[in-house]
């Protein structure tokens, strides 16, 4: 069991939109991240022009393995849209640690299939909720934030992984939502200053690709599919993933 998880290859998933893996990054430590490489297969790697904006390699940070540290300040990896027809099914794996506690921030976001942000408490929605995630369920503009009230602590790594059916009716009933392999009751609210925000047409990774909303995190993989994945494919790559970084999943 441990070697199928140690060798799973998450690009060969169906529908791999994009695989963002920080353990096959080969940097020193505290080197700046451009490109960060794609291993969907489909070549959709990210990247950072501009040499002050990029995150840096930070090595042996979570199981021996390395992470991207993004800073919060002005650091973003982008690239043009993934393109997909609206609405789409899709999961979301996201293994990351939030390194300081800001309102509203975007770790990612990937048009026309999820945007993961972090609420904090005091933030306009009044919620107290650590991580946010927002579908786009039918013409790219409406938001749903089904996780509100899942609290992701700074300080704490987390594998959280979002599931939406491609349903058109834009409620909670169209989300799973799981945390370190729990699935969690989803409550479906209004996302505060979120709710205002229109869709851009790049992906964006560590803030929005306009950037703006970045957020203070550490990465170690991304995982976007085209699916809306059944439990037990969507448990062995929660377990694969959790293996790779040592990280307890139930």
């Amino acid at each position: 069991m441990r070697a199928r998880h140690r060798h799973f290859k998450f690009g060969a998933v169906e529908k791999a939109r994009l695989v963002l893996d920080s353990r096959y990054i080969h940097q020193s430590d505290d080197t700046e991240v451009s490109p960060w490489a794609d291993r969907s297969g489909g070549g959709n790697d990210v990247s950072q022009a501009t040499s002050a904006n990029r995150p840096k390699f930070q090595t042996a940070e979570q199981g021996g393995n390395g992470v991207v540290r993004f800073d919060g300040s002005n650091d973003v990896l982008t690239r043009n849209e993934i393109t997909i027809s609206s609405p789409v099914a899709a999961t979301a794996f996201l293994y990351f640690k939030r390194t300081a506690s800001n309102d509203i921030r975007t770790i990612i976001e990937v048009p026309d299939y999820v945007r993961v942000a972090q609420i904090d408490a005091g933030s306009s929605n009044g919620s107290d909720a650590g991580l946010n995630w927002i579908g786009w369920a039918d013409n790219g503009t409406s938001v749903i934030d089904p996780s509100q009230g899942v609290d992701v602590a700074a300080g704490a790594y987390a594998l959280c992984v979002i599931t939406y059916n491609g349903g058109t009716s834009n409620n909670k009933d169209s989300y799973t939502f799981s945390r370190d392999g729990t699935l969690q009751t989803i409550v479906q609210g209004t996302a505060g200053g979120n709710a205002a925000l229109g869709r851009l047409s790049n992906v964006g990774i560590g803030g929005r690709s306009n950037n703006t909303q970045l957020a203070s995190v550490d990465i170690g993989f991304v995982g976007i599919f085209g699916i809306d994945m059944a439990s037990p494919l969507r448990k062995r790559c929660e377990h694969a993933n959790a293996f790779a970084f040592k990280h307890s999943c139930n």
